[in-house]
């Protein structure tokens, strides 16, 4: 059953067209993993589904009664509450779904024989989307969502306007899943969670009876989640049975073909050019060398396009770098607290040259900290982190924090 229902929808930014003509229907138990190159339109896509924007042409049809829930990658939560009575707010909508089902009980029970189809067809709607919102169960217990997307006893009460980007990107989170809607829009939701509340999330949207469309970088996520992947490309929407891995082979496959009907029709187009080019002037042969140039004209404006690839050629020119010491860093009983809260302590670490590490930790663990220690960011409340002798660093900070925005890209980068 269609839940919704997107018909040759299109959407262009001045010359660029990012939507050409796409079709997608979203339905009860399909879960969509969205694919494209950045840029390629995926947030277009979930906008104009989400009702957000408007598409120049085709249409967006829901059907009725059907809720749906967007998470952007950039959510803001502006109520001025607090993070519980957020994530309370949110959830009103199945409680109010609980009441109407016991309100048509007790109707059902009291009705004429005239009123009891209506009530009965009222019924078993409602009863149908609960049911199909499988694992809304667990949602009772708020405090432990929250919890499970990285929400400490403490922060329940803490007000919104003194959360993070990334806090409040998690309450979105946990705000759209109470709010348990027919439709999940997910925009990267796996942005600013830590490994378990990553993998609470996996398990939740696998049991979701819903539909789904979701834009992620997270191959596992795209693996184990999603039944269906939709690519993206060039305006144009292809839709693949299977999880990431059976669109990967089936892709690869499908463009193969590509480049070799590509190919062929190339190096047809170039054998007639060649015909006309060298009877063109021949009297005898002028007449057969200009339908060779109207074949290859014709041929040239229904070739089949080259397939686009994924790897994209980058240039730089870097300067040879100074061999460093072996040792490149060295954490010495390290500690850091803020007031009575420790942070992590006695962390003593010696990092090799051409050492290759991984920190993991749940969100407010410390991990951002203990690398702005190396590079003087921070300062240790005990013990010390020094850089090896002539260690050159380079640093990507959370949310692009060390970027100047009022500076234009290229003056960033010079």
């Amino acid at each position: 059953m269609s839940l919704l229902i997107a018909s040759r929808v299109a959407v262009a930014y001045g010359m660029n067209t990012v939507l050409n003509g796409v079709d997608l229907r979203l339905e009860w138990g399909r879960r969509i993993g969205l694919v494209g190159r950045n840029g390629s339109g995926k947030t277009t896509l979930l906008r104009v589904l989400a009702g957000l924007q408007e598409p120049d042409s085709g249409q967006v049809t829901l059907r009725e009664g059907v809720r749906v829930g967007y998470l952007r990658q950039e959510q803001m939560v502006e109520h001025g509450w607090t993070v519980y009575e957020e994530a309370c707010d949110a959830f009103a909508p199945v409680l109010a779904m609980e009441r109407r089902l016991a309100e048509l009980q007790e109707r059902m029970a009291q009705a004429s024989q005239g009123e009891l189809p209506e009530v009965l067809n009222e019924y078993a709607l409602l009863h149908d989307r609960f049911e199909a919102m499988g694992g809304y169960g667990n949602l009772r217990d708020i405090p432990r969502v929250l919890q499970r997307l990285g929400f400490g006893e403490t922060d329940l009460a803490k007000p919104t306007a003194r959360l993070s980007g990334g806090e409040k990107t998690r309450l979105a989170l946990a705000r759209l899943l109470l709010s348990a809607p027919d439709i999940l829009l997910l925009d990267e939701p796996t942005n600013h969670l830590d490994l378990e509340a990553t993998e609470w999330l996996e398990s939740f949207l696998s049991q979701f009876g819903g539909a789904i469309l979701l834009v992620s970088h997270d191959r596992f996520m795209l693996e184990t989640v999603v039944n269906q992947i939709a690519e993206l490309d060039r305006g144009a929407l292809t839709l693949y049975t299977g999880a990431f891995s059976a669109y990967w082979n089936q892709r690869e496959e499908r463009r193969k073909r590509q480049q070799e009907l590509y190919e062929r029709d190339q190096a047809e187009i170039a054998r007639l050019e060649a015909f006309f080019e060298k009877w063109k002037n021949t009297p005898s042969r002028r007449s057969q060398a200009l339908m060779r140039r109207r074949q290859a004209e014709r041929l040239r404006a229904n070739a089949t396009e080259r397939p686009t690839t994924d790897l994209r050629s980058m240039r730089l020119k870097a300067q040879p770098a100074q061999r460093s010491a072996q040792v490149a860093a060295v954490f010495e009983q390290a500690g850091v607290a803020f007031g009575e809260r420790t942070l992590f302590d006695n962390v003593s670490l010696t990092v090799y040259r051409g050492d290759r590490i991984g920190i993991v930790g749940p969100n407010g663990a410390g991990k951002s900290t203990l690398i702005r220690l190396l590079i003087g960011e921070e300062n240790p409340t005990r013990g010390s982190a020094r850089l090896g002798e002539q260690v050159v660093f380079g640093y990507f900070a959370q949310e692009a924090s060390d970027l100047d925005h009022e500076e234009t890209v290229l003056e960033n980068l010079l």
